[in-house]
Parts: C-alpha cells; structure tokens; sequence
C-alpha cells in the first residue's frame, strides 16, 4: 500500500508528530 496520497498523508502526520516532539 504505497500510494501517492498515503505517502503525503504519511509525511504529514510525521511533520504533526515532528512538531510535538520539537514542542516536547
């Protein structure tokens, strides 16, 4: 399962969860 959209959906949430953990 490696579509174009799941790839940006998957950096997305890796950008969110890369923010919290900047923030934590």
């Amino acid at each position: 399962m490696q579509n174009e959209k799941g790839r940006i959906i998957t950096f997305s949430v890796d950008d969110e969860v890369a923010e919290k953990l900047e923030l934590v």
